[in-house]
């Protein structure tokens, strides 16, 4: 997600709220749309096709079964990590 995000900041994204949607497809095609979605913004480059390429990521969350909150909980713990290696020449 780190990554993903670090995508948004040089096109000054200010999307910052998505809300959660199942398309109806399954696991499988989501994956492949996100894969789409992620090769259209760098064709692009642009912020509209990042935000569909990171509302598509996300929405992986549903099939996952993982919450907004689990995710954003997850994705919190191992920034932590990553300062700690940082601050630790890991």
């Amino acid at each position: 997600m780190h990554f993903f995000l670090s995508l948004g900041i040089p096109l000054h994204t200010k999307k910052m709220i998505y809300e959660l949607k199942d398309d109806g497809l399954s696991l499988s095609e989501d994956i492949l749309n996100v894969y789409c979605l992620v090769v259209d913004f760098v064709r692009n480059n642009d912020e509209e096709h990042y935000i569909n390429a990171f509302q598509a990521y996300l929405n992986l969350l549903i099939k996952l079964n993982i919450t907004s909150s689990e995710a954003l909980n997850a994705y919190k713990a191992k920034l932590d990590i990553n300062y700690q290696r940082q601050e630790q020449s890991y």
